[in-house]
Formats: C-alpha cells, structure tokens, sequence
C-alpha cells in the first residue's frame, strides 16, 4: 500500500466534512478504500459522488466508479463461489474419512490451506486428531464457518451491486442445502425479478417451491417453463405430479404421454401413467 495513503485519506475526510458534495474527494477516497478491499466505505463513498454535482471536467468519475465496483462485485462474488466449492469440498472429505481414516494423512494439507483463509485457523488442531471421533466435530465446524463466509460474501457482493441477480440465486443454492426453503425462495424471487425468464432461475425456483408444497406457484411457473421450453421432461415431469395431486387426471395423463413422446426409455412415466389408467 501508498505510504502516502493515510495521509491522503484523513486529508479527504477533513475536505467531505468542509463540503459534503465535494464529488472528487469521494471519488478519491472511495478509491483508496477500493485499494484496500474494503467494500463496504468504498460503495458508501462511490454512492455519495451521484448525489452531487459533478463539474464537466470530472465527468469521467462516474464512468471510473463503474469500472470500479464491477471488478470489486466479481472479485467478492468469485471469492463467495470459491468458498462454496470448499465447502463441498471438505463435506467430500468427511465422507471420505468416515469410510477409511487412514486417508487423512493425504488430505491434512488440503484442510490446512482451506482453514488458513479463514479468521481464527487457530482453531483447528490438524496435526492433533488421532481417529475420526475426533476430526468429526473440527470439520463440521469449518464447513459451517465456510458456509457464514460463503454467505456473507454473497451478501456483500449485493451490498456493492443490488442489480445482480447472481448473488441472490447462489443465496437461494445455500439456503435450499441448509433446509432454509421460506428464505431461499424469497432469494429465488428476487433473482427472477432482476433475471426475467432465465430458465436457471425459474427452473431451480421451480423445483424449490415444490419442495415447500407451493403448488399453485410452482405450477404457474413450470407453466411459463414450458412456453419457451416445450421439451423440458424435468419440467413435464413436476407438472404431471402436480396435476395429479390436484385431481386432475386427464392433464397428468395427456402430460406423461408427452413425456414418453420425449423421452421414451423413462419407465417411471409409463408406470405412472398405468396407475392413472386403473384410477
């Protein structure tokens, strides 16, 4: 870092407190704080240059704050997907290890260099554990810390840009695993709001109201699925279930036909078109 650069900030916090509207003070100020990572002051300063006016000559600042916040979103975004990845990825290991201990010597390293990223690595006595009674509780503990960080990432990508929609639908991914369904789908929603017609989106929220047995919406949904996407069986699937238990026999029927008009090995449709058949 600017040896300079303290300096120079408490020079610009002294020149907001004279003239809060002093557009290139924030501008200059939010950009140290884009130097030094941290976010949050940087989006606050960057947010108070558009509530002032900026003179002709510094008309490029808003173009430069762009520029800015979009590679801090990524960096904070991709940081959030990495951490998630490691998550899985320590969940692989404790499955790995329950089955054969003898393992862990192999996989320590790999667990030091994930908990070393995180605040208190201190915490975790890799060296230390002797069989997997006693490595069991340190790994639930930095999938869960993992997890925290995933998220709080997450969250701080949408405090920098809350016109993405890919922090929310990767919110909704966490929720779902951690049986939040009510909070992930209010992420899914508003994923859809930001991302119309994304057949990502629509589909996972999809298949996560009908876990919440939200019906109704799930079947408005796979509905709207099926108008730019005719020959999605998953889709068919889901409404021919949902068709079903509402009673409506003659749609799930007509909607397991389609299904093995698509895709004539799945048996299950077959199956369950039977079943329709006898009722």
């Amino acid at each position: 870092a600017n040896c300079q650069e303290p300096e120079l900030a408490l020079s610009l916090v002294l020149a907001i407190k004279q003239d809060s509207l002093n557009c290139e003070a924030h501008y200059l100020l939010g950009s140290i704080y884009a130097d030094k990572n941290m976010y949050k002051e940087m989006t606050v300063e960057f947010g108070r240059v558009g509530t002032c006016k900026l003179k002709p000559k510094d008309a490029s600042i808003r173009e430069e704050i762009i520029q800015i916040k979009s590679n801090k979103w990524t960096e904070v975004f991709n940081s959030g997907v990495d951490l998630s990845k490691k998550r899985l990825l320590v969940d692989q290991l404790k499955i790995d290890l329950l089955t054969d201990f003898s393992k862990y010597p192999v996989y320590k390293d790999s667990l030091k260099a994930i908990s070393a990223e995180l605040e208190n690595p201190d915490q975790f006595a890799w060296d230390s554990y002797q069989m997997y009674s006693q490595l069991k509780p340190a790994l639930e503990e930095l999938e869960n810390e993992l997890a925290k960080e995933t998220v709080d990432r997450y969250e701080l990508a949408i405090f920098i840009d809350s016109t993405r929609y890919e922090p929310y639908l990767n919110m909704a991914v966490e929720s779902v695993r951690h049986d939040k369904l009510e909070q992930a789908l209010g992420y899914y929603q508003k994923a859809l709001q930001l991302k119309p017609g994304d057949p990502k989106v629509m589909n996972d929220y999809a298949a996560t109201l009908l876990a919440a047995n939200r019906y109704d919406v799930a079947l408005d949904l796979y509905q709207k699925i099926m108008q730019t996407d005719s020959t999605n069986v998953n889709a068919l699937i889901n409404l021919a279930m949902i068709y079903n238990r509402g009673g409506d026999n003659q749609k799930a029927l007509a909607t397991y036909t389609r299904i093995i008009s698509l895709d004539p090995e799945y048996k299950d449709a077959y199956f369950n078109r039977g079943l329709l058949y006898l009722t």
